[in-house]
């Protein structure tokens, strides 16, 4: 799964952000907010929101369950995953219908292995942004 490429936001939110004093800069009191996805030709594949849709898929077993854990509509969930999957090229889920136990969804090894991937790159990457903030932003 070659992710060419991708592109991040980092966004400050500061008490006073355009306020100047002697010094140059007027404390900041606030937090260092970020977020990072993964986008191929343009559009995004993978989020820190579509990674938890797909882990609490392989939780729970099931797209509406998922959905409900993330605070959509089912149909909202189900079009993420169509998404993510009609734009990575590769079926993220495997979807069962009927039988004794009523069918439901669970990830596909490509599936998990995206989810594994998206992890490793942010894992320590907050750590590292408030820390970069902090420096940056840290009374003279």
């Amino acid at each position: 799964m070659p992710l060419k490429h991708s592109r991040s936001t980092v966004t400050a939110n500061m008490a006073h952000p355009h306020k100047d004093n002697e010094r140059g800069m007027e404390r900041c009191a606030g937090r260092i907010c970020s977020n990072f996805w993964v986008e191929r030709n343009g559009e995004v594949v993978l989020s820190e929101w579509r990674v938890a849709l797909l882990e609490a898929v392989a939780e729970t077993g099931s797209i509406s369950a998922a959905a409900a854990r993330q605070g959509v509509h089912f149909r909202v969930a189900w079009r993420k995953l169509q998404e993510m999957e009609d734009r990575l090229g590769i079926k993220l889920t495997e979807r069962t219908t009927g039988g004794p136990c009523g069918g439901g969804t669970q990830l596909t090894a490509e599936g998990v292995e995206c989810v594994r991937r998206f992890r490793r790159f942010t894992a320590g990457l907050q750590d590292l942004i408030e820390r970069r903030f902090a420096e940056a932003f840290e009374e003279a």
